[in-house]
């Protein structure tokens, strides 16, 4: 009987097969596992063309945006920095604030080189609202520093560092002055203008041959009324000037560009072409004459030297034609008193810091050294001198700073149309009224740092006039014993001047035929009968 085979055991078969599914099943789960993160990872880390696209736009409006607030933020402190400068500026510091300025660092650098700062305050002859720092005009004007007063300054006109006068000597010049003559010159003076000599209230100082017409010899300057900051001398209010003799003809309405008188603030350009030549002409002249004779004029005078300077201007350019002047056109002249001034003291604050060393940081310790050198500098007027010792106070060189020579080349005589070289006979030889605008000028460009930092201020009448009289006092007060001397040293300031220029006399712009050409002509003159020349063909 055969044996009936058994099969194996399906509980240790099945328990083998079991136990290695369940070894093997941990492994290909976690496998997988790693393997599908890995592909979720590389498809996330690949970006499209387009999405990269939109994250650097957005990315740059970002930094955009930020760098717009940070120059928000920028103006916005300097504006507040400027406001602060203001309200400082407005309060007048006390000795104690100054005096509580720690002392000067040892380790500081001194030769710092950097770019004056200061509130931008426009001059007086440019148009907006100006900021009006106070002062009292005694004397010498004080200046925006109460406490930093001028040392030593004269009051009602007396004249700085000279003596007072006694009184026989006043009472001499008294008897001489209403003998003296008292007359003006202008860029365009003709003999043709009798109405000149007895209506302006500065002395002209001129330096010009004495024998010339209309022109003061400095030996006669000290017996003419200096003008004094409080009013007019006894009887010098002026009439309203009468038309001058020699016109004849009735005189032509000046016609507006448009036929109808345009609304607004007068201008040359309103009127017609020909009208307007006239106009900036007469306005060139009248300037010529605020820089070169009286830089402050009374109203009555400044309207006067319109209507005579108008005249002369028709005379000479208008081919014949004499034109009526109105008041419109008077308020066009005159308007340009204060832009003759403000130009040159707008050269003059370019170069103050430069030339006598004020520094520009605003450090405690530099508003210290500031505050020193502008109370030296304006002591005993420091700062008209050619050389001097601030520690040891010594000096010597008055009117002989490099500045003053600096600033008449910047001024009249950068270029071949600058008023020193159209109208030479103005300015050669340099006439004392502008040697004294000028020291009133950087004057007032000093004062602007009383506080140890720049701070800009109007060139105004009511606080210049003033020191114009003060210095235009010194400076005759200094010319009188050397009248040669003096008019020696201000045709060496012309002369250097125009000099640097490196214009020559044929480059000067006349509008005239040359010496040359007209001997040249009348030489061609001696061969002729005056037949014309068709007749001469004829013959």
């Amino acid at each position: 009987m055969a044996k009936r085979k058994t099969p194996p055991p399906h509980s240790n078969s099945g328990s083998d097969h079991s136990g290695s599914d369940l070894e093997s099943g941990p492994e290909l789960f976690t496998k997988h596992t790693k393997t599908s993160e890995a592909s979720s990872i590389k498809r996330c880390r690949q970006l499209s063309q387009k999405q990269k696209e939109i994250d650097e736009l957005q990315k740059a409006k970002e930094q955009a945006d930020v760098e717009r607030l940070r120059k928000k933020v920028a103006r916005l402190e300097k504006q507040a920095k400027k406001h602060q400068h203001a309200l400082a500026a407005a309060r007048k510091p006390t000795e104690e604030e100054y005096e509580a300025i720690p002392n000067e660092s040892e380790e500081e650098e001194e030769d710092d080189v950097e770019v004056v700062r200061g509130i931008n305050v426009r001059s007086s002859f440019k148009r907006g609202t100006a900021v009006s720092i106070p002062s009292k005009s005694v004397g010498r004007s004080q200046g925006f520093h109460a406490n930093l007063h001028r040392q030593g300054a004269p009051h009602h006109g007396a004249v700085a560092g000279a003596p007072a006068a006694s009184a026989k000597e006043s009472q001499q010049d008294s008897a001489i002055q209403s003998l003296a003559p008292v007359t003006n010159t202008t860029a365009i003076d003709s003999a043709s203008s009798p109405s000149r000599a007895n209506v302006s209230p500065v002395p002209d100082t001129s330096f010009t041959d004495p024998t010339t017409p209309g022109i003061l010899n400095v030996e006669n300057a000290h017996i003419l009324n200096t003008p004094t900051p409080r009013g007019r001398a006894a009887g010098s209010r002026l009439k309203k000037p009468q038309g001058r003799s020699h016109i004849a003809t009735p005189l032509k309405t000046a016609e507006f560009a448009h036929e109808e008188p345009p609304s607004g603030r007068p201008k040359a350009a309103d009127y017609r072409d020909d009208i307007k030549f006239l106009l900036l002409k007469a306005m060139h002249c009248f300037e010529c004459r605020i820089l070169t004779q009286e830089p402050f004029p009374d109203s009555d005078v400044a309207i006067l030297w319109a209507r005579e300077i108008w005249t002369d201007v028709c005379h000479t350019h208008s081919e014949g034609d004499e034109y009526e002047l109105t008041d419109r056109m008077t308020t066009i002249i005159v308007r340009h008193k204060s832009n003759a001034r403000g130009d040159v003291v707008e050269e003059i604050r370019k170069h103050i810091a430069a030339a006598y060393g004020f520094l520009a940081r605003d450090t405690p310790s530099t508003r210290r050294k500031n505050i020193k050198l502008y109370r030296a500098l304006t002591s005993r007027s420091t700062f008209l001198y050619k050389t001097y010792d601030l520690q040891e106070g010594t000096r010597s060189g008055f009117l002989g700073n490099p500045l003053i020579l600096k600033v008449i080349k910047e001024c009249f005589f950068k270029m071949k149309d600058s008023y020193g070289i159209r109208y030479r006979e103005s300015f050669d030889s340099i006439q004392l009224p502008t040697l004294s605008l000028l020291a009133t000028g950087i004057e007032h460009c000093i004062e602007e740092w009383a506080t140890g930092i720049q701070i800009q201020a109007p060139f105004c009448e009511s606080d210049s006039k003033p020191r114009y009289v003060n210095h235009m006092a010194d400076i005759i007060k200094w010319a009188k014993p050397s009248p040669g001397i003096v008019r020696s040293i201000c045709k060496k300031l012309h002369d250097r001047a125009h000099r640097a220029t490196g214009i020559t006399e044929d480059d000067i712009p006349t509008g005239h035929v040359s010496a040359a050409a007209i001997e040249e002509a009348q030489k061609e003159l001696e061969g002729r009968t005056g037949d014309t020349d068709s007749e001469a063909e004829d013959g």
